[in-house]
């Protein structure tokens, strides 16, 4: 538990902590259960949808969101990390560094998870409605200052948490934070123009098939 804790303030502190004690016998079970329960949380934030609000949509949606997330999480961004990692000069192996995407990545936002999900009950199922024209989700006072509440908190966390993670694969690969931030540069330039390539060949064979 003091680990739940204790990696928003130390990260580099855990991390070589969690290498010593499971980078030669990874426990892939608890790391599968973490990053489920990190992807629904993250699902749940990024989801969105118009009224009418369903309940069945919405469920289906976090609940298969997630198991894509953990697969990825757990056994692809690690591959991603040390391979992005070791062209700025990065010796951490893969191991060490699924260490510090899970406890640095995929712990801290269970935390984020927890301390918001009171706001998200509280506010219900307008925290994901998305409105359009001039129309405006009818919340009460307190639903009003809960939502701000909980997107200045959404922004601090997040900033932090970003922070928390360049210190982590830092600690896993034996370089700067500054290197770290250069791997997730690449990882997220790389990503769009894989994205755009996979949009466009999708857009051109729907294209060719309703021709």
């Amino acid at each position: 538990m003091s680990t739940f804790f204790k990696v928003w303030i130390n990260p580099r502190g855990v991390i070589r902590n969690k290498i010593e004690e499971e980078a030669t016998v990874q426990p892939f079970g608890k790391y599968l259960l973490l990053a489920y329960i990190s992807g629904v949380f993250s699902i749940m934030f990024s989801f969105e949808m118009e009224a009418p609000f369903s309940a069945t949509i919405f469920s289906l949606s976090v609940f298969l969101g997630a198991i894509v997330t953990s697969v990825l999480s757990v056994f692809l961004m690690p591959v991603l990390f040390k391979w992005f990692g070791s062209w700025v000069g990065g010796r951490g192996s893969l191991a060490e560094v699924r260490v510090a995407v899970i406890y640095t990545q995929v712990l801290p936002q269970i935390f984020i998870g927890i301390l918001l999900l009171p706001f998200i009950l509280l506010i219900g199922e307008n925290f994901f409605l998305v409105y359009e024209n001039s129309l405006e989700p009818q919340l009460s006072g307190l639903q009003n200052w809960a939502l701000l509440v909980a997107s200045l908190l959404l922004i601090l966390l997040f900033v932090w948490q970003f922070i928390v993670m360049l210190q982590g694969l830092g600690e896993a690969h034996g370089f700067s934070a500054w290197k770290s931030l250069l791997v997730y540069i690449i990882f997220t330039v790389l990503l769009t123009i894989v994205l755009v390539i996979v949009g466009l060949i999708l857009a051109l064979t729907i294209g060719v098939l309703f021709i």
